[in-house]
């Protein structure tokens, strides 16, 4: 099991796998934490279902509404920031699952294996840190040590600039459209524009990357 998850870890493949994990989940979860935040409801009130009634109850809490969006969004700008995606990890880890339980519980859409896949995607992130928290499991007079000094590769400041520009850039956009409100009438086209802002960012980090290793290859 050492070697393996040595090997793993050590994998260039599987770090660039990890990071664009950590960006895909985190920025998942931000619109839905602020949404919270915001008090803004997470489905169109007065939907018939046992899911819809749920999220017509919990918007229907204020404070622990609120509560839920701002533990959503902290866990995914820890993600996000690559440095401390252990702790963020850990934060989303009981959040996925509640969502994953509730959503098989309640509907039948595509919702509960989107939730699903995202739980299993925690739970890697999780195995791939194991070093990180598993000492909270040892007994106090016997700590868990690393059999070695390692050696694994680690998300560098190229990577971390580009958390920081993934959180950073929307909102640099939503205060653009607040100075200078007649630059786009359509709110709709304005929401876009904030998404695609964000979301953009890691898919030219990873451009930027490629091309960089095809030239070194050359």
């Amino acid at each position: 099991m050492s070697s393996f998850y040595a090997t793993l870890r050590r994998n260039p493949i599987a770090n660039w796998f990890v990071i664009n994990l950590r960006f895909l989940i985190g920025y998942g979860f931000i619109p839905s934490g602020i949404k919270k935040i915001i008090g803004t409801p997470f489905a169109n009130p007065g939907q018939q279902g046992a899911f819809m009634e749920y999220l017509d109850a919990l918007y229907a809490n204020g404070f622990y509404y609120e509560m839920i969006g701002w533990a959503q969004v902290m866990a995914a700008v820890l993600l996000i920031t690559q440095r401390f995606a252990t702790l963020g990890a850990l934060i989303f880890l009981p959040i996925i699952f509640n969502i994953m339980v509730l959503t098989m519980s309640t509907i039948g859409s595509l919702t509960p294996l989107i939730a699903f896949l995202m739980f299993l995607g925690i739970v890697f992130l999780l195995f791939w840190d194991y070093y990180k928290w598993i000492t909270i499991f040892s007994k106090d007079d016997k700590l868990f040590n690393m059999p070695y000094v390692n050696d694994y590769p680690q998300a560098g400041k190229f990577w971390i600039v580009t958390g920081v520009l993934i959180l950073v850039l929307p909102v640099f956009t939503i205060l653009l459209f607040k100075l200078f409100p007649k630059m786009l009438e359509k709110e709709n086209l304005k929401g876009t524009i904030i998404v695609l802002s964000s979301a953009l960012v890691p898919v030219i980090a990873n451009l930027i990357l490629l091309t960089r290793n095809i030239k070194i290859k050359r």
